[in-house]
């Protein structure tokens, strides 16, 4: 697993630059849910000791993005179907609310915005620039009218259902079922209604979520099938 340390950036602490690395990891699929973390072998790739590496596996625990248990170790955190679903229906009232509150308060200029950011959208150049525009366009929605509270803790939900999502819109055709959705959301909030606006956020969510579920719960179903054999 190739990962790199920048030296040159000013983190407060090693285990801060430690922590921040296998989270940008986890987060752009370098590191898939489940896989297993090794100190040691994290330590040379990094090129640390262990002691930063097992602080920042802590510090990753806590915020949900990896799973530690006593004498079996780490690995990145896995979630069940349940837990995925539950995950998109917490984000799905957050984010409902925040669609709905951005529905009273829009103007040209957001609407121009969010329209310029769906175009890129259906430009990008494969899924990794799509997640990107589709982070920038949920997060500028929200923020013309969510308080800082109501973002730390959508965006805080996002990343930690990111690895899913970027499963989910692994194939062309999936983004731009999902492209169709943002498009519903923002012409809800264009056309100045929040109940709208939130049931648009919610369906969307909503979708996500079943589709993730459906993904999930075949896995498992294979998995026992080869356990069985």
């Amino acid at each position: 697993m190739p990962l790199n340390l920048d030296e040159q950036q000013r983190f407060r602490t090693r285990e801060e630059m430690v922590a921040d690395t296998l989270r940008d990891a986890i987060l752009d699929g370098e590191l898939a849910p489940g896989e297993k973390l090794d100190q040691s072998d994290l330590a040379d790739s990094l090129r640390v000791s262990r002691t930063p590496v097992r602080s920042a596996l802590q510090m990753l625990a806590k915020e949900g993005f990896v799973q530690v248990t006593p004498h079996r170790g780490a690995v990145v955190a896995q979630l069940s179907a349940e837990e995925v679903e539950e995950l998109y229906f917490i984000r799905g009232v957050l984010e409902g609310a925040a669609a709905s509150l951005a529905a009273s308060q829009l103007d040209d200029g957001h609407v121009d915005e969010l329209k310029t950011l769906l175009e890129q959208m259906a430009a990008a150049d494969g899924r990794d620039q799509w997640m990107e525009l589709n982070t920038r366009f949920h997060v500028t929605l929200y923020r013309i009218a969510a308080g800082p509270r109501l973002l730390s803790m959508i965006r805080r939900l996002q990343r930690l259902a990111r690895p899913y999502s970027r499963e989910h819109v692994g194939t062309a055709e999936h983004r731009e079922a999902a492209g169709r959705l943002h498009k519903r959301i923002l012409e809800a909030c264009v056309s100045g209604n929040p109940k709208l606006a939130e049931t648009a956020t919610k369906r969307h969510l909503k979708a996500v979520a079943e589709d993730l579920v459906s993904q999930l719960e075949r896995r498992r179903e294979s998995d026992d099938e080869d356990t069985s054999i």
